[in-house]
């Protein structure tokens, strides 16, 4: 079994146990050895993020699917449409969180 793959600069140790490089593009460290606490903190919100909207992926298009169905009944589109609304409006929120850790991060 091989070992996991680990990254020249390490930034956050995660739960698989492989360390993962800073975000390209990302500000630099005040320590050109070690990321700060809160750069750490916001890589890891940042992939968090991103995998939760990856993770609603699956089920927009089972709903979409769904919705197309001409047979479906009138009780169940209803259902598919407000399970729509609430993934669209979880989306939404996770922009809303995105964008709120842009501008805590943004250099002043």
């Amino acid at each position: 079994m091989a070992s996991p793959p680990t990254c020249a600069r390490p930034t956050l140790r995660l739960v698989a146990g492989r360390d993962c490089p800073r975000r390209p593009g990302s500000a630099p460290s005040t320590s050109s050895a070690e990321p700060t606490e809160a750069e750490a903190l916001a890589s890891g919100v940042r992939r968090l993020i991103h995998r939760l909207n990856n993770d609603l992926a699956l089920p927009v298009g089972v709903l979409e699917l769904l919705a197309e169905r001409p047979d479906l009944p009138p009780n169940l589109r209803e259902l598919v449409q407000d399970a729509r609304r609430g993934i669209a409006a979880a989306t939404q929120h996770l922009g809303e969180f995105r964008r709120l850790l842009q501008s805590a991060h943004a250099p002043r």
